[in-house]
């Protein structure tokens, strides 16, 4: 798995003790992505964008048969800053708190050092622990259609969803059986969305009472491509290649077909933009509501 190692909210000084960290140790199948705050501020919007803008252009450069997750290790100053941060790289991230070091009772210089040392430590030992946990995610985003972690936030219509996503991005670091947790927050989704087979279909697939969203088979043409990336967002290309720091593959779309009355005229977009069907029959949307 090729994934970007977003290292955030870091003080120049600790800022300059993680980059004596090999990337190879970081990162070993990756890219760490580390930049310092400003000096007295915590997560702008300016700094927040910076962060997006390297992810997205490591992404880019990817071939898109390469598996790729997009991965945050945050300082967690425990404001609306850090909340701003963890919503921008919702939900294509894996997020992992570190707490603020305290340098309360560091006063001589070897002091200093020591407590920079053992932040340094926590971010190689909670790097290996974001990647374990990945690879977790990854055992369910890549079941596809009988998955409901991939389904479209805008288009698919179930505050559930947003609720099951919200678990998981905000607990998985916190739980210690990661794998039979996501398996009880899976359930919890079917139980109030439980697969269903389309009229003249032997294939289950989830549906939100609008369109059925089926899995397209071997056929792969409404996804969404790197070639696209330029007139999307940034997050439009990291949300379809990862979902909670589950990589999954980039050709996966549904072929969405109307429970009744037939398609709408035009549906939300992954940059929110309204997009008419490119199909009479059906309506292509991509995990991250790509529309063709």
């Amino acid at each position: 798995m090729v994934h970007a190692l977003v290292i955030a909210g870091l003080s120049a000084e600790l800022f300059d003790r993680v980059k004596q960290i090999s990337g190879k140790t970081l990162a070993p199948d990756g890219l760490p992505i580390i930049s310092p705050l400003p000096a007295h501020s915590r997560y702008d919007s300016k700094y927040i964008q910076k962060l997006i803008t390297a992810t997205y252009g490591y992404a880019k450069q990817r071939n898109e048969t390469e598996p790729f997750s997009t991965l945050l290790l945050y300082v967690d100053y425990k404001d609306q800053s850090t909340s701003d941060l963890l919503a921008t790289f919702f939900p294509f991230s894996l997020a992992y708190p570190l707490p603020a070091p305290d340098f309360s009772q560091a006063r001589t210089r070897p002091q200093i050092r020591n407590v920079l040392n053992e932040f340094a430590k926590q971010v190689t030992e909670a790097a290996i622990e974001l990647r374990r946990i990945a690879r977790t995610v990854s055992e369910f985003t890549n079941v596809q259609n009988l998955t409901p972690l991939l389904l479209p936030l805008r288009n698919f219509a179930s505050v559930k969803l947003r609720s099951i996503l919200d678990d998981l991005y905000g607990n998985l670091p916190r739980v210690a059986d990661r794998k039979p947790y996501i398996e009880s927050v899976v359930k919890s989704f079917i139980a109030d969305h439980p697969r269903v087979r389309p009229p003249g279909q032997d294939r289950h697939c989830f549906s939100d009472g609008r369109l059925f969203f089926k899995s397209p088979g071997r056929d792969r043409h409404g996804h969404f491509r790197n070639a696209a990336a330029d007139n999307h967002a940034m997050i439009c290309l990291l949300n379809a290649r990862s979902r909670i720091g589950g990589h999954y593959p980039a050709d996966f779309h549904y072929d969405c077909v109307p429970v009744r009355n037939g398609l709408a005229s035009d549906y939300p977009n992954c940059h929110a933009m309204r997009t008419a069907p490119g199909r009479a029959t059906h309506v292509n949307i991509s995990p991250n509501d790509f529309v063709r």
